[in-house]
């Protein structure tokens, strides 16, 4: 699980680009709290996972998430 995927010769960034574009157009807020929980885990990280779970539910960006899955359309995340 160390490994997702191998580049070709040469293509790294390019493959690296498409990675943190995907990335970023993901919700801000999440994405941070994401990389903070996987820093974290080992010392309270699984606590911290579960209060932020919690709190997500009262973003913006979960309901604007829902909203574009349900228009059928891509989100626009505020971050907040």
């Amino acid at each position: 699980g160390l490994v997702n995927c191998v580049a070709p010769s040469g293509q790294g960034m390019e493959m690296a680009m498409e990675i943190a574009n995907k990335i970023a157009s993901k919700s801000p807020l999440v994405t941070a709290r994401l990389i903070e929980l996987v820093s974290a885990y080992g010392d309270d990280g699984f606590e911290r996972e579960i209060q932020f779970f919690g709190k997500s539910f009262d973003s913006t960006d979960l309901k604007e998430g829902v909203a574009a899955f349900m228009g059928k359309r891509k989100p626009e995340f505020g971050g907040n």
